[in-house]
C-alpha cells in the first residue's frame, strides 16, 4: 500500500466545507470526504507549527522528539517517517514546509527526515528561484493590484510548485527504486516546465511499483497567503458567517488569555467580525486556492495509483481568528486551535463516512505501519486507527492529549515559556495551564468553550478522573517537563510532594 499525506498550515477545520461551512469553497477537500471517513474529533499534538508538525513525522509528543518550540529541530536519535518507511524498503519523498531543521520556517533548503533529496522543496528553495521583484512580495504587505502590476501568477506561487514536485514524483516513483530520477526523466517544477500530471499535460500511468510514502506539505493557508490574485478578490467580509464566540467574555479564564484578549482588543480597535474579516481577505481566499492544488494532487493520484492507495489529509492546526478575543495560535486549546480537519481516503475505508473517534496527530505513523503489515514500535506514543478507517463507528482511544510548551527560543510573544497539558474525551476537556488558571469544558454542553468550570463541584469527580489520565499519560511517556506542580493544582491539591527511594 501507498500513502499519501496531504498537509496544510493553519486551516481551521471549519474552513473546510465538508465540515460545515461550504461558503469556504474547497470543493475537492468536500469531494475527498465524500470518497473517505471524515473525523471529527482529530486533534493536533500542538497547536504551533513545529511541534506539531514534529509529532507528525515522528510519532512522539514534542516535548520527548525534542522540537518542542518553533525553530527547533527533533533529537538526532529519534527516527521519523522518511526514516522510518525507507528501511523498510518504500521510497519516501516530502515536497514543500518543514520547519524541523531548526533554523526558521522558510527552511535551509537542505533535505531532512530521512525523505528522498530529489524532490525536497521548502520555501528558501522556492524564493531563491523567484525573480527580485516577485520574491519580495512575499515579504510585504501587498493588494491585489501590486499583484498584478509584478505580474505575479499561478506559475509563483509556492503552493503550486509544490504541487509540481509532487506531481513528478507520482508521475517517476518508478523510474529508478534507488531514488534516483534519470536525466531523461528529470523536468523542473522551479523553471515553470510541466511535470508529469501538471496542468499543461495529462499523466501517464505507471507500471506497478515499490511502495511509496509522499509528504505533500503546504504552507499555505497560513500568512502571507499568497494565492493566484482573483482568490484575493474572491469574498466579501459578509461572506463568511460570524463565530458564535467571538470576542466573548473573559471572565474565569486565564490572566494570560485575558492580557492577550484585552492588547488584541486595545491594537484593532475592537473590530466587528465583519471588520476581523475584511483583513484577513487573503486569508479566506487562500484557503479556497490551496484547495484547487490538492484537486491536482488527487487527481494524479487517481491516475496512476488509486488502486492501493491511502490519502490522509489534515492540517498541522487552527487559528483562532478571533474566537474567545484571541487571534493566531499558540498558548491556548480552543478547539479552533486544537481540532483539526482529518480525512482519509482509500482501498478499504467506507466512502461518505463520518466518524466520531478521537485522533491524535501522533496516531498517523502507527496506523500507517499497521495497514502496511509492520509492528508499531514501542517508542511510538500513538495507536493505531486502522480497526477505526475499516468501521468509522469504532473507538480505539478513551482520550486524547494535547500540549504547548513555548513559541520559540528567545521570544517574548505568547507568554514567553507557557506549559499546557492538555486531555479530551468524548465529552469533557481539562487544560492544565502550569503557571495561570487551569480549565475545564463541558463540549456537549458548551462545544464553544464559554464557561470554565474548573472550580465547579458539579463536574468536579469527572474533572479528577481527567486529571488523573493526563497525569499517567505525562508518566507513561516520560514527559520531561514533569513537576510536582501538574499534579498539585488550586483546585486539586497533590497527595505527595516528595518521594524517597527505599
Amino acid at each position: 500500500m501507498n500513502f499519501v499525506i496531504i498537509l496544510t498550515d493553519t486551516q481551521c477545520k471549519w474552513m473546510v466545507g465538508a465540515y460545515g461551512q461550504p461558503v469556504c469553497d474547497t470543493p475537492n477537500l468536500d469531494r475527498l470526504a465524500g470518497e473517505g471517513v471524515r473525523f471529527e474529533r482529530a486533534y493536533t499534538a500542538s497547536p504551533i507549527c513545529g511541534p506539531a508538525r514534529g509529532a507528525l513525522f515522528s510519532g512522539q509528543y514534542p516535548q520527548c522528539n525534542g522540537a518542542w518550540a518553533n525553530h527547533m529541530a527533533p533529537h538526532r536519535r529519534v527516527p521519523l517517517m522518511g526514516d522510518i518507511f525507507r528501511k523498510l524498503g518504500y521510497r519516501a519523498a516530502l515536497t514543500g514546509k518543514w520547519h524541523l531543521d531548526g533554523t526558521d520556517d522558510a527552511g535551509s533548503g537542505v533535505p531532512g527526515g530521512g525523505f528522498e533529496p530529489d524532490w525536497w522543496y521548502e520555501q528558501a528553495n522556492c524564493l531563491a528561484e523567484l525573480p527580485d521583484d516577485i520574491r519580495a512580495l512575499y515579504n510585504q504587505q501587498t493588494t491585489p493590484a501590486d499583484l498584478r502590476q509584478a505580474g505575479f501568477g499561478i506559475e509563483h506561487v509556492y503552493g503550486h510548485r509544490v504541487t509540481d514536485r509532487a506531481l513528478d514524483f507520482l508521475g517517476r516513483v518508478d523510474d529508478d527504486p534507488s531514488g534516483k530520477r534519470s536525466a531523461a526523466s528529470t523536468t523542473s517544477a522551479s523553471s515553470g516546465q510541466a511535470g508529469s500530471g501538471q496542468a499543461t499535460g495529462e499523466p501517464s500511468p505507471c507500471e506497478p511499483s515499490n511502495p511509496f510514502v509522499l509528504v505533500v506539505s503546504y504552507d499555505e493557508p497560513h500568512d502571507p497567503w499568497m494565492a493566484p490574485v482573483e482568490y484575493w478578490e474572491k469574498f466579501q467580509p459578509g461572506d463568511i458567517p460570524g463565530r458564535p464566540n467571538y470576542c466573548p467574555p473573559m471572565d474565569g479564564k486565564s490572566d494570560l488569555q485575558q492580557m492577550q484578549a484585552q492588547e488584541t482588543a486595545a491594537y484593532h480597535d475592537n473590530p466587528t467580525w465583519e471588520q476581523l474579516v475584511a483583513k484577513r481577505l487573503k486569508f479566506f481566499g487562500c484557503n479556497s486556492y490551496i484547495d484547487s492544488e490538492i484537486g491536482r494532487v488527487t487527481a494524479a493520484v487517481d491516475a496512476l495509483h488509486g488502486d492501493d492507495t491511502m490519502i490522509i489529509y489534515t492540517s498541522d492546526h487552527g487559528d483562532q481568528l478571533g474566537s474567545h478575543g484571541l487571534h493566531d495560535k499558540g498558548p491556548q486549546m480552543y478547539e479552533e486551535s486544537t481540532n483539526i480537519p482529518f480525512i482519509v481516503r482509500g482501498p478499504g475505508v467506507p466512502g461518505g463516512a463520518v466518524s466520531q473517534a478521537l485522533l491524535s496527530h501522533l496516531d498517523i505513523l502507527p496506523t500507517m505501519l499497521d495497514l502496511a503489515g509492520e509492528e508499531i514500535p514501542e517508542s511510538l506514543h500513538g495507536v493505531s486507527q486502522a480497526p477505526v478507517l475499516a468501521d468509522p463507528t469504532a473507538a480505539v482511544r478513551e482520550h486524547v492529549f494535547v500540549s504547548y510548551n513555548l513559541n520559540e527560543p528567545g521570544e517574548q510573544e505568547r507568554g514567553g515559556l507557557y506549559p499546557i497539558r492538555c486531555v479530551s474525551n468524548e465529552r469533557y476537556k481539562l487544560a492544565v495551564n502550569l503557571f495561570d488558571r487551569d480549565e475545564f469544558y463541558d463540549l456537549e454542553a458548551d462545544p464553544y468553550e464559554l464557561t470554565n468550570l474548573i472550580d465547579s463541584p458539579e463536574t468536579a469527580e469527572a474533572r479528577d478522573r481527567m486529571h488523573d489520565a493526563l497525569l499517567e499519560e505525562m508518566a507513561r511517556t516520560r514527559d520531561p517537563m514533569w513537576n510536582v506542580h501538574w499534579e498539585d493544582r488550586p483546585w486539586r491539591p497533590a497527595k505527595h510532594f516528595f518521594f524517597a527511594g527505599g
